[in-house]
């Protein structure tokens, strides 16, 4: 009894453990270790008595299989300025971030919209280059095919939007993925836990969008786009210099009167610049241009033009005549052109007039 006890002793002096089975080394893998692997060890106990090696004893071997992770997130590149009927691309990014390939359907929804953009659609990238090549190179589809464990791939929203749209106008829209098995099949539904079987288990987050919801196999973003345009006004005012009664003094709208029109254009503050500005004024059938206008005018000068992009913004007596200046008069329409305003600056065209 005594050596017995002894024995017994001795072998929980000595007893060491050894983990022996499968072993990995961490993968590089976001998402981690693929899904449907089975991972297995044991334990072995070796020990001496008295000194002496005994035979090893194996415990029983432990498996489980790596369960699946419904993973995904869509993020936006970020929002686009845009002229009104201008065409505007949001840039998405999708990316798997479970551990299987998956395939994934595209949704969108419109959130707040200050103007409604026509033909929205979704595009992928269809030689998946990473860049928007065009609507007949980046297709539209509401699908993507494989995408393997922790791959990206862009999407884009676009459309088009209203000539009428105003400066600084906006609309958001949200993109949203859903997760379907690399069949096509629909994602298995969260099951209690069974060790040896391979099962799915959610982990996305919400999203803006009005159907996704945390741990739903969903995930949305959302990108905004905007107007930049100018912001232009044209006011036009009319002043009599003379007429050939009261001739400067007191001057009224008669027969043989001189008038002066004044058009000023302006660019709202905050504004993108206008260039190319084109001002066109139809004389009334009853006016002709004077042969004989007051000061600072003349016969053929009739037109008076003050734009900071012009003559270093001084301002300029123009001809009425179609030549190198930005005046010309054909028949009863005059035409200034190559106006350029920022934000925050005006142009005056000052044009005289004799009534018949």
């Amino acid at each position: 009894m005594f050596l017995i006890k002894y024995n017994i002793i001795k072998l929980h002096g000595v007893i060491s453990l050894a983990i022996i089975g499968v072993f990995f080394t961490y993968s590089a893998w976001a998402a981690g270790t693929a899904s449907g692997i089975d991972i297995s060890n044991q334990a072995t106990l070796n020990y001496t008595i008295s000194g002496v090696n005994q035979t090893n004893i194996n415990s029983n071997t432990v498996t489980f299989t790596i369960d699946a992770l419904v993973d995904l997130t869509v993020t936006g590149t970020g929002n686009q300025n845009v002229t009104p009927n201008g065409v505007f691309q949001l840039e998405f990014t999708l990316t798997n971030t479970g551990n299987e390939t998956y395939d994934f359907t595209l949704a969108s929804e419109a959130g707040i919209e200050e103007f409604s953009v026509s033909g929205l659609t979704i595009h992928v990238d269809s030689n998946n280059n990473g860049t928007w090549d065009g609507s007949s190179t980046d297709l539209p589809s509401t699908s993507i095919d494989n995408l393997v464990a922790d791959a990206s791939t862009k999407v884009w929203l676009v459309g088009t939007i209203p000539a009428t749209a105003t400066d600084n106008q906006s609309a958001t829209y949200h993109l949203m993925a859903s997760a379907l098995l690399a069949d096509g099949n629909s994602i298995p539904a969260e099951t209690a836990d069974v060790s040896t079987t391979k099962q799915y288990v959610y982990a996305d987050a919400s999203g803006p969008h009005s159907n996704d919801n945390a741990r739903d196999t969903q995930h949305s973003s959302s990108l905004s786009v905007m107007t930049q345009t100018a912001n232009l006004t044209i006011v036009k005012s009319s002043l009599v210099l003379w007429d050939p009664v009261n001739l400067s003094t007191s001057p009224v709208y008669t027969p043989g009167a001189i008038i002066e029109y004044t058009i000023q254009i302006t660019n709202g503050s905050g504004s993108e610049t206008a260039s190319a500005i084109v001002v066109t004024d139809v004389l009334d059938a009853n006016l002709i241009m004077p042969t004989s206008p007051p000061a600072p005018y003349s016969a053929g000068n009739a037109i008076q033009l003050t734009a900071p992009n012009l003559y270093g913004g001084a301002t300029t007596i123009l001809t009425n005549a179609s030549d190198g200046d930005q005046a010309s008069l054909s028949g009863q329409t005059i035409t200034i052109t190559d106006i350029a305003l920022a934000a925050d600056q005006t142009a005056t065209i000052k044009i005289v007039a004799e009534i018949k």
